[in-house]
């Protein structure tokens, strides 16, 4: 069985799609596992929902959730949301056509609500951002699953697995390193969705078992989006 990761996907539907459809070797027994943030940043969050829920009719998929997703289930509890104060999520605003969160259908909703906040596999640990190796147990921190940006890690407490993540966007060169020296964390983020950036701009597939990653550039079609 195959086993590949994605993660920060961000509405680069063009992208993913040229990822999972030609660049990804075809095997007839693969699972793919999303690290999360698949919506925001970029143009197409909708679209980029839509193809994932198509696609996991087709494969065996696991989703996991980011902490851009928590955005909108945290926008679902505010009474009245305020929403004044995040600018950040227009993108999702535009492309569902729709003026708040809460307005968003409630089909992509449960499909938000499902995502699981980690996965432990035979020999890696998957998570979209971290974990927290303060906590005697690192499973029972979720706000640390969808936003920390650092981890010691506790060769024990990881039960001497390494941790596959994204949520911090890093060069290629640093992700080949980490696989070259053998690091038990691997950031398969390289910053898709920030196209102006000629190092980043690059989704990242993985194959788990093998560690051979497999790169796709940004194709997308102009939006707008401020340099990493």
């Amino acid at each position: 069985m195959k086993k590949y990761a994605l993660t920060d996907i961000h509405g680069c539907i063009k992208t993913l799609q040229k990822m999972l459809e030609e660049v990804l070797p075809a095997h007839p027994d693969t699972t793919y596992y999303f690290l999360g943030d698949y919506i925001n940043k970029g143009s197409e969050s909708k679209a980029t929902l839509d193809y994932l829920l198509q696609f996991s009719q087709q494969h065996e998929c696991v989703f996991l959730r980011g902490n851009h997703e928590q955005l909108v289930l945290d926008a679902q509890l505010q009474l009245p949301p305020d929403e004044s104060r995040m600018p950040i999520i227009e993108p999702i605003l535009k492309s569902f056509g729709i003026n708040h969160l809460r307005e968003m259908p409630l089909q992509y909703l449960d499909f938000i609500r499902e995502m699981k906040y980690f996965q432990e596999l035979d020999h890696c640990l998957l998570v979209h951002a971290g974990f927290n190796f303060e906590n005697e147990n690192i499973f029972e921190d979720t706000s640390a699953m969808l936003n920390t940006k650092q981890m010691r890690y506790d060769v024990v407490k990881a039960k001497g697995k390494t941790i596959v993540h994204g949520h911090i966007p890093c060069h290629v060169a640093q992700l080949k390193l980490q696989i070259a020296t053998h690091s038990p964390i691997i950031s398969l983020d390289t910053g898709c969705v920030y196209r102006h950036n000629q190092e980043l701009s690059t989704l990242t597939a993985i194959d788990l078992d093998t560690l051979k990653c497999y790169f796709q550039e940004n194709i997308e079609s102009e939006y707008e989006i401020g340099k990493r």
